[in-house]
């Protein structure tokens, strides 16, 4: 007979079943794991997630954990949800996968009230895996472009950051207002793919929580200006999801007015100096493969290697007028 499966959302009993799961994911996916459950569990507890609405779980006849999908919005209005699904390599070709894709394709409909009535909305999914790939494609995803995951293995020759006399570095922790750094770091990515004209509070809102998480702290937010002028911009994570030994470049940005005078690279120095400080011995970052500002070459050119490309997906659920940055 054919595995019976159960299909229903999580709930915050199920954690310990989910963290299990997450991390046979990432141990397929990259090798390796970096989260606690306390950051898991924090994960769920995001501005806007809604465990009943955003989640869907699948559970063998023995009550284990097999599979699981949800939904996130990253940005708000949320015109692109994200839609993450995995299935455990003992369940695949079951069809638990497609059930899942599917239901998020429908259930991505919940996030049309929340966004402008002319604006197109987009499903988006990642995939490092040929059977993830495939299950996009029959299930009507097109691959637009790719993300790197790109880090480098410390060593002695790193060079030393310098910045000119006439520009200063200031940290969150000297300067203890978390408004400015986000807003610095949404004008650096307005002309990033897949920007959007963002409310400040929500984008507030959100870092506030991720900074709860312990994995950001103020020291790790650095603002670079001349005089009273903002120039550019990098927030650090102590470790990556996928390795915990690994600092991680959350973001780096540069005001368009300051590009191509190497503040990004003394910023990507100035990281590698903190993980070496930190005792990390590696330093990693996620970038688009086809960056519209570069920013992929940069990070080639400050010696960060390939180790891992995602295939990303698209998928329209509602045709309208594109709201965010996209060329």
């Amino acid at each position: 007979m054919p595995p019976v499966y159960t299909y229903r959302p999580v709930t915050p009993d199920d954690l310990d079943g989910f963290y299990a799961l997450f991390r046979a994911q990432h141990m397929e996916s990259y090798g390796n794991f970096g989260m606690t459950k306390e950051a898991v569990a924090a994960e769920w507890d995001f501005p806007g997630f809604d465990l009943a609405q955003h989640t869907m779980n699948v559970f063998a006849e023995d009550g284990q954990m097999v599979a699981y999908a949800e939904l996130r919005a990253w940005r708000t209005p949320p015109i692109r949800p994200v839609l993450y699904v995995y299935v455990h390599p003992d369940h695949r070709n079951q069809g638990v996968g497609t059930t899942l894709t599917r239901w998020g394709i429908q259930q991505a409909a919940w996030f049309f009230p929340l966004v402008p009535d002319h604006a197109r909305v987009v499903l988006g999914a990642f995939s490092n895996m040929d059977d993830g790939q495939q299950l996009l494609d029959n299930n009507g995803f097109r691959c637009t472009r790719q993300s790197y995951l790109m880090s480098i293995d410390l060593h002695d020759g790193i060079p030393q950051p310098q910045f000119p006399e006439r520009f200063r570095l200031l940290t969150m922790a000297e300067h203890p207002v978390l408004e400015d750094f986000v807003r610095i770091y949404h004008e650096t990515f307005k002309d990033h793919r897949g920007a959007v004209d963002e409310p400040l509070q929500a984008a507030v809102d959100r870092w506030e929580h991720i900074i709860a998480g312990g994995n950001f702290p103020p020291e790790n937010f650095i603002l670079v200006k001349e005089g009273d002028t903002d120039a550019a911009i990098i927030i650090m994570a102590n470790r990556s999801d996928d390795d915990p030994d690994k600092l991680f470049v959350q973001t780096l940005g540069t005001m368009p007015a300051y590009r191509r005078r190497g503040l990004a690279t003394q910023l990507l120095y100035l990281a590698f100096q903190k993980a070496r400080e930190m005792g990390k011995p590696r330093v990693g970052l996620s970038v688009d493969a086809s960056s519209l500002t570069g920013a992929n070459r940069l990070y080639e050119n400050a010696g960060m290697k390939v180790d891992m490309v995602y295939n990303a997906y698209e998928l329209e659920i509602r045709p309208g007028v594109e709201l965010s940055k996209q060329g």
